[in-house]
Order: C-alpha cells, then sequence, then structure tokens
C-alpha cells in the first residue's frame, strides 16, 4: 500500500472547483425540491383518504335508512296484498 507523506497536495483548477460547487448547489437543491414536492403529495393523499372514508360512512348510511325504507314498504304491501286476498276470499296456500 502507499504511504502517503506531509507533502501530498492536490491541484484542482477554478473552473473545476466553481463546477464541483454548482453541481453541489444543483443536486442539494433538486434534493429538498423533491422532498418537499413529496410531501405535498402525501399530505394531499392523507387528506383524499380521510374523504373517501367520510364518503364511505354516509354512503353506508344511506344505503342502510334505504333498505329500512324498503323493509317498510315491503311490509306495506304485504299487509295490502293480505287484506285484497281477504276481500275477495282467496285464502293463500
Amino acid at each position: 500500500m502507499a504511504k502517503l507523506d506531509e507533502g501530498f497536495s492536490v491541484n484542482i483548477s477554478l473552473k473545476w472547483l466553481i463546477q464541483l460547487v454548482t453541481g453541489a448547489v444543483i443536486v442539494t437543491a433538486f434534493y429538498f425540491q423533491v422532498t418537499g414536492t413529496l410531501n405535498n403529495h402525501n399530505d394531499r393523499l392523507t387528506q383524499m383518504h380521510e374523504e373517501i372514508v367520510g364518503i364511505q360512512a354516509r354512503l353506508e348510511q344511506m344505503e342502510a335508512e334505504h333498505v329500512k325504507e324498503l323493509e317498510h314498504h315491503n311490509e306495506e304491501l304485504q299487509q295490502e296484498n293480505k287484506s285484497l286476498l281477504e276481500r275477495f276470499g282467496v285464502k293463500k296456500r
């Protein structure tokens, strides 16, 4: 393995240094922009999920009310049919 001595130095041109710093700044800015965008999307997805859960709950409530209405209407029709059958003297078999 090669040993580095105290006199070892690295020379880099000013142009390359500026390009490296600019590249690092661009990559860092891009990272924070993407992170912010992902956080915004995550917040929006959470909000949409909560809205969907609320809509599903309201839909289930509406379905239950509709089923009760249909059951009540069915009972009324059965009573009406029974009374009509009795009025005409027809017996159920």
